[in-house]
């Protein structure tokens, strides 16, 4: 999965509620929906290689939740929490380069933050459409019946707008 590919291929109900999760207006086109988002995920990705290059511990409480509230985590936690969060979404989009449209999808959908990471992310990717899995495991496909695919989810998309 990338961010792009991943935002391209996701039904409106599940870009607005990452748009509302991320505090973006949700009231627009889903082509301006996925253009904000992206905007918004390249932001994060940026701050990431900054706190990464800073490194978590330098920061203050202040510039923590910050972070975290730029990635939709909780900040009514002990310092020590904040810090092992931030380091843990740090390890999954660097190390283990999960994108981060995927570790935002997974905490629209389980804010509590109870949930191990690996059942969250399982449980994102069982609820995404099955055709989005399919091309995402199958690799790109650039083939005339890909595109005749994207054509169609454009056309409904135009006619629900």
């Amino acid at each position: 999965f990338e961010n792009e590919f991943t935002l391209d291929n996701l039904p409106r109900p599940q870009l607005i509620a990452m748009c509302r999760f991320l505090n973006l207006p949700p009231y627009e086109p889903d082509a301006f929906l996925r253009f904000e988002l992206r905007n918004k995920l390249r932001q994060i990705n940026r701050d990431d290689l900054l706190v990464l290059e800073e490194g978590v511990d330098t920061l203050d409480e202040e510039e923590l939740d910050s972070a975290l509230r730029m990635r939709g985590m909780n900040t009514d936690v002990h310092i020590r929490e904040k810090r092992r969060a931030l380091k843990s979404w740090l390890d999954l989009t660097t190390n283990k380069q999960l994108p981060s449209s995927l570790l935002v999808l997974s905490r629209v959908f389980t804010i509590t933050g109870k949930e191990a990471p690996t059942s969250v992310l399982q449980a994102t990717i069982g609820s995404l459409p099955t055709d989005l899995v399919e091309e995402a495991l199958g690799s790109s496909d650039t083939s005339a019946e890909s595109r005749v695919i994207k054509l169609e989810r454009l056309i409904r998309e135009e006619q629900l707008i």
